[in-house]
């Protein structure tokens, strides 16, 4: 190419990427949660004046709630838009094939389940339970390599099935009594998608195990990966051997001596945080449970128009059958491996990180579930992150499990004495009927209190309403009309990364007040 020619071929590229359509998106008073009718008004920024257009929706398979196109006049659009119902929005703009996805959260502390659980959940689980239990775990272990201080070894298990768990166990040399975490897996089923999670046993001094789902070594393929799965069959579903697998994980961890029986987290991201959600509410002792961008979320959303979680049964059962009545018996049997059931259930505490933007796992399905959960809780509301996992899990729970677990501070390096975010509603009480009760909640930060985060005392169950004084104040006071149980929850924000981040940090913990 001649030097003219060369040249002209360089501005016409440069020309093109001038003229290239460029547009961001804000929002007038950009909140990290809206309320049902309240008016948005959302301004698109172009360096052109062609048509934007826009499509509102709840994720990538349910029907869109509205399209439109808008008119840019001197560089700007505006777009009005007025939730009608607690959900998480998607609204997605294009100009000349440019594209940006915003999300909108309203009341999103509201999501529930749309359906009942069946009648049967527990039995289902119970009985799912008892033939594993018939199995014998048959521990097979061999050294994977050593190295600061951390023995780690392969592991496998027997299973139903005649199937075998496989992965990895790293172990501090020399340490009893230990504190033991289970790390469930991503979804994939090429090679090494689950390694050794060595680090967590040297930074937490604790046993680290990390199991495939999969009837294979974790460095294998496997060709049979995720079949059988007959989604219309719950006894067939692929899901519910893995939760039997992660179950038999922990059968073998409480066979060790060198466990404490006592201080058993679970955790893991997408596919891994859905099945840590699923196996935290069906076995009682798990304690601490750690997820980010839940898979396995309100599987019958799209029956309502509405987002579902990964992996999409009502969606699959429309494009392999077609037909209503597999749709309903793909519904009823996806519901034993909704984790919206199996998390209110779950009766320790929880951090969770979950991003609004995510496609894959959409943040109203994992909303849906974190919802139902009583205990103490965290989470991280990332706006402006798709299905990405952000560095509040991955470090982030690192200081969540010295707070859950004081003893691993024992052994911490002075640089990682971490503990996060910390909320206390005060101890369960039993009192006489309209005795006024005083409410004492603390929230803070590294063992530190803090006063200028928000919160919020409100009733969540009980046999009647109740009065509560001063219900934004740390202390309060409440009175109860009637005899019966009541659970009152104290929340609070730290919204200091949000102007900046996008972030937010939700608290949550409950207090029981019995009153004879």
């Amino acid at each position: 190419m001649n030097r003219i020619l060369y040249i002209l071929f360089l501005s016409a590229i440069c020309g093109s990427s001038i003229l290239q359509a460029q547009f961001t998106v804000s929002i007038d008073q950009h909140k990290s949660n809206y309320q049902v009718g309240e008016d948005i008004l959302i301004r698109i920024n172009s360096n052109q004046n062609a048509p934007i257009s826009y499509t509102i929706k709840y994720d990538e398979k349910s029907t869109f709630i509205k399209q439109g196109i808008l008119q840019a006049t001197n560089g700007e659009a505006q777009l009005l838009f007025t939730p009608k119902e607690s959900n998480v929005y998607l609204i997605e703009f294009t100009q000349n094939n440019n594209t940006d996805l915003l999300a909108i959260p309203v009341n999103i502390n509201h999501l529930q389940a749309f359906e009942e659980e069946p009648a049967d959940f527990d039995a289902f689980w119970d009985a799912a339970k008892t033939e594993l239990a018939a199995v014998p775990i048959d521990a097979q272990l061999s050294i994977h390599r050593q190295e600061n201080s951390v023995t780690t070894y392969r592991i496998n298990l027997a299973t139903i099935e005649n199937r075998r768990v496989y992965g990895f166990i790293s172990i501090p040399d020399g340490k009893n009594n230990m504190a033991a975490v289970l790390t469930l897996p991503p979804f994939g089923s090429v090679p090494n998608v689950v390694t050794p999670e060595t680090f967590l046993a040297e930074q937490l001094d604790l046993i680290s195990l990390t199991i495939s789902i999969h009837d294979a070594e974790p460095d294998a393929s496997n060709q049979n990966a995720y079949t059988p799965d007959i989604i219309d069959d719950a006894d067939q579903l692929y899901y519910r051997l893995s939760v039997l697998a992660a179950i038999r994980a922990i059968d073998y961890l409480f066979t060790r001596p060198d466990f404490d029986g006592e201080n058993l987290i679970i955790n893991g991201v997408s596919q891994g945080g859905g099945l840590s959600i699923l196996t935290a509410g069906l076995d009682e002792r798990v304690s601490v449970l750690a997820f980010s961008n839940a898979a396995l979320c309100q599987h019958s959303g799209m029956k309502y128009h509405k987002a579902s979680g990964f992996p999409y049964y009502v969606y699959r059962s429309r494009a392999q059958f077609g037909d209503l009545p597999h749709e309903i018996a793909t519904i009823k049997a996806s519901k034993y491996l909704d984790a919206v059931y199996a998390a209110r259930r779950f009766k320790g505490t929880t951090l969770a990180t979950i991003s609004l933007e995510d496609i894959v796992c959409p943040a109203a399905t994992v909303f849906s579930a974190y919802n139902q959960i009583k205990g103490k809780k965290m989470v991280v509301e990332s706006h402006n992150l798709g299905h990405d996992t952000p560095n509040d899990y991955w470090t982030g729970r690192l200081a969540f499990f010295r707070q859950q677990i004081p003893k691993l501070l024992d052994e911490a390096m002075p640089w990682e004495r971490d503990t996060g975010h910390y909320i206390n509603a005060g101890e369960n009480q039993t009192v006489n009927s309209n005795a006024a009760v005083i409410l004492q909640g603390e929230v803070g930060y590294n063992g530190i209190s803090n006063s200028d985060w928000s919160v919020q005392w409100e009733l969540v169950e009980g046999p009647a309403s109740i009065s509560i004084t001063n219900a934004q104040n740390r202390v309060s006071s409440a009175q109860f009309p009637m005899a019966g149980k009541y659970v009152l929850r104290l929340t609070s924000y730290d919204t200091s990364r949000f102007e900046n981040e996008k972030k937010r940090v939700v608290l949550e913990d409950y207090v029981e007040i019995t009153v004879q």
